[in-house]
């Protein structure tokens, strides 16, 4: 649907005379697609890279999600799961900051491969913190930075 209205505006810049204008506005659709595809939940936690692992891995579980592949690193962490239900993918991103006293949690959710599902990342985000509370008995708040 989005394709075909590039193609219909970018058909009526060419038969208008405005050929001139077609790469720039595509251009910037394109860029903002891009910019709009790549929004995701982040949460910077106070925890090891370990037990963050862990309760992605129970969060994965819980969700019923259907885990594609896992890239370990040696201060990150990524896995790619899919939703059986309603094919989204999803990718949890866990990289060790500040000599692994702090974790950068990213959790991004694709439906139809390219546009995100900010509700559904959220929500994963929201499991992720439950099960790391409730894996680890964390006493204080372990959220110190929020970007939503």
């Amino acid at each position: 649907m989005y394709l075909k209205r590039c193609v219909l505006l970018v058909s009526f810049f060419f038969f208008t005379g405005c050929v001139t204008w077609a790469p720039l506005i595509v251009g910037a659709s394109l860029t903002g697609l891009e910019f709009y595809r790549s929004e995701r939940a982040e949460e910077v936690y106070k925890v090891s890279l370990e037990r963050a692992y862990v309760s992605a891995i129970k969060t994965t579980k819980e969700l019923a999600l259907e885990i594609k592949g896992i890239k370990k690193g040696e201060s990150n962490r990524i896995i790619k799961a899919q939703d059986p239900k309603s094919k989204c993918r999803i990718t949890i991103e866990l990289e060790g900051m500040r000599d692994s006293e702090y974790i950068k949690a990213t959790f991004k959710a694709l439906k139809y491969m390219l546009l995100p599902d900010r509700l559904y990342s959220r929500m994963i985000m929201k499991k992720f913190d439950e099960n790391l509370h409730e894996i680890f008995k964390l006493q204080d708040k372990a959220l110190i930075y929020s970007k939503r």
